[in-house]
């Protein structure tokens, strides 16, 4: 399948906010992912990785 897990990296911490993105959208300073189900989790943030290969989005949260 074509889905991507999606980390964020805030002060030296990676964690998993969702595990089957099929869409990731950028509006502003906000991320956007939504999954197959129409979930969606709103990211303040910038995408600093895209691995196709891993099927991996990282994401380094703005602020502190």
């Amino acid at each position: 399948m074509c889905e991507s897990k999606v980390f964020v990296r805030k002060g030296g911490k990676k964690e998993m906010v969702m595990e089957e993105a099929v869409h990731i959208a950028v509006d502003g300073r906000n991320i956007l992912a939504r999954d197959i189900m129409g979930n969606v989790k709103e990211i303040k943030g910038l995408i600093k990785e895209i691995n196709i290969d891993k099927h991996e989005v990282l994401i380094e949260a703005w602020g502190k």
